[in-house]
C-alpha cells in the first residue's frame, strides 16, 4: 500500500521535482514522509490495518529465521524514528549513508551514528531477550 500511494504523490507531485538531488532520494523522501504519517496513525491506534503490517525482506529472510521475523519487527519498532528509518533504508533498500543522509535531511556522520546506534540497540535487545 505504501509503494503505491509513493508512486500516486509522486505523481500529483512531479512538478514539484527540482532536481536538486537524485530522482530516487526525491521518492524516497515522500516514502518516508508517507511512512512517518503512517506510524503515527498507528500509534494513536487509527488505522485498522494494523493486524496486517508485515516484514517482509530477502536480505532479511537471509540473515535470520523465519520464527525471528516477529521479534525482529518488534525491536525496529522499540526504536527511535530516526534510527529505524535509518536500518530500513540501509539494509532493506540498500542505499548508501550518502543516499540516507539526503533522504533523512541530516549530515552524513548523523546517518552513520544512527545507523550504528540502531545496530547496538537492537543487538541489546536480542541478547537479553526483550
Amino acid at each position: 500500500d505504501m509503494v503505491q500511494k509513493t508512486f500516486i504523490q509522486a505523481f500529483k507531485n512531479g512538478h514539484k521535482f527540482k532536481e536538486k538531488s537524485e530522482f530516487k532520494t526525491w521518492i524516497f523522501r515522500i516514502a518516508l514522509n508517507l511512512c512517518k504519517n503512517q506510524l503515527r496513525r498507528l500509534k494513536r491506534g487509527t488505522d485498522p490495518e494494523l493486524e496486517k503490517i508485515d516484514i517482509e525482506n530477502k536480505i532479511l529472510d537471509n540473515l535470520i529465521s523465519k520464527e525471528k521475523a516477529k521479534e525482529l519487527y518488534k525491536a525496529l519498532n522499540k526504536l527511535p524514528d530516526k534510527q529505524r528509518f535509518t536500518i530500513i533504508l540501509r539494509i532493506y533498500h540498500e542505499l548508501s549513508y550518502q543516499d540516507i543522509a539526503k533522504i533523512m535531511e541530516c549530515p552524513l556522520g548523523t546517518a552513520k551514528a544512527n545507523f550504528h546506534h540502531g545496530v547496538l540497540t537492537l543487538k541489546r535487545q536480542f541478547k537479553s531477550g526483550e
